[in-house]
């Protein structure tokens, strides 16, 4: 598969990065751009929260100036792009509420591939806004973010969100080593990819 030179821009998750293994995967199989979301003071907000027997949430009095910096990162990158403009957004977890965020503010209505994703947790928004189409990914063993998260997400958005299940936990390991992660890809890019998965679960709301 030729990489599409910047096209896709990859939303890392909370503690992760660009040097991660996502990250790296993405940009050598897909040529995608990794926004550095810098989100050390996102992880505070998480750690002050657990401290006091807390859950982390969108209820959280700090949680704005957590999603700052790192909506801010994805703004800047979403408009980095030199040649054209982006033709697909992927959010993993904490990455994946950025996206939402971006969605529901208008700075970005194209495909969006979701990975685990936190956003109902930790932005309170339930659905993707109308005509966005997306597919979600989330492994059935997560003990992160839970699977209903996404069920109830996808039911919301509408025809054109897909929810596929997998049998893995909140990192997605197996999607990049089945095939699951590039046929999620090639399908909202419109391009062919022969989906040869095992043990996945592709369902519509």
């Amino acid at each position: 598969m030729t990489p599409l030179d910047g096209d896709i821009l990859f939303l890392h998750g909370l503690e992760s990065g660009p040097q991660a293994s996502k990250a790296q995967y993405l940009a050598k199989r897909w040529g995608a751009d990794t926004a550095d979301l810098d989100t050390t003071r996102a992880i505070r907000s998480m750690q002050a929260a657990l401290a006091n027997g807390l859950p982390w949430t969108f209820e959280a009095p700090d949680i704005e100036e957590a999603f700052r910096v790192p909506l801010q990162r994805a703004e800047e990158a979403l408009q980095s792009a030199s040649k054209k403009p982006r033709s697909l957004l992927i959010g993993s977890s904490f990455g994946g509420a950025v996206l939402v965020r971006l969605a529901s503010q208008g700075l970005w209505n194209g495909p969006s591939l979701l990975l685990a994703s936190a956003a109902t947790r930790l932005t309170g928004i339930g659905k993707l806004p109308k005509g966005h189409r997306a597919i979600l990914l989330h492994g059935r063993h997560d003990d992160i973010v839970p699977l209903q998260d996404s069920r109830d997400f996808a039911q919301a958005s509408g025809d054109l969100v897909q929810l596929w299940e997998v049998g893995d936990g909140h990192r997605l390991a197996s999607t990049l080593q089945d095939g699951t992660l590039d046929a999620a890809i090639a399908l909202l890019l419109g391009r062919s990819w022969p989906r040869t998965t095992a043990g996945s679960k592709a369902s519509g709301p």
